[in-house]
């Protein structure tokens, strides 16, 4: 691969499954299970690569689990696939999930970890990139999902704004009319 195809993006989000228990007779082993638990799994994590410059996509890891993944567990997982990507010779250049709980929740918390060590280098962090073993990462939240929230909340509640010194408001009428 060149360079240019080496580089990619990171993406993972989470889907629900119906509980359900399959043995697999090839491998000896009952699958569903959250791993080295008991515990019945009811979602997937799933983590792909996408190409910026070329035309690939690849699922590359899933993890069953019961409910939603913990932060700290997805955490932990970022970095380590993101560090064995590297070994491969691909170029992480962003994360991109949504805006999960357990996923804002493990990117701020590598956010928090980048602006510690930046703090002990005595180094200004001037971003939200993230930094895995000295690499900057960008992340991006799901513009369709920002899309999806926005209208969301729009639906539901108005917005204010400043125009020409007045306080004026934004309706979601406003938008239908303008449609129209």
């Amino acid at each position: 691969m060149t360079p240019e195809q080496r580089l990619c993006n990171l993406m993972f989000d989470e889907i629900a499954l119906t509980p359900v228990l399959y043995y697999n007779r090839s491998i000896d082993q009952i699958i569903d299970f959250e791993k080295n638990t008991v515990k019945i799994a009811d979602h997937c994590l799933v983590f792909m690569i996408k190409g910026i410059k070329s035309k690939y996509k690849q699922p590359i890891c899933y993890q069953f689990c019961q409910s939603a993944t913990k932060s700290h567990i997805l955490k932990a997982l970022i970095i380590d696939i993101i560090r064995r990507l590297r070994e491969c010779g691909l170029i992480i250049v962003a994360t991109i999930c949504d805006q999960g709980t357990s996923n804002v929740s493990a990117i701020n918390s590598l956010i928090k970890d980048t602006k510690e060590k930046y703090l002990r280098h005595n180094k200004v962090y001037k971003s939200s990139v993230i930094e895995i073993d000295d690499t900057p990462l960008f992340h991006i939240y799901d513009p369709p999902h920002l899309l999806k929230g926005l209208r969301n909340n729009w639906i539901n509640k108005n917005i204010r704004f400043i125009f020409n010194g007045e306080v004026m408001m934004a309706k979601w009428e406003h938008l239908k009319m303008l449609m129209r």
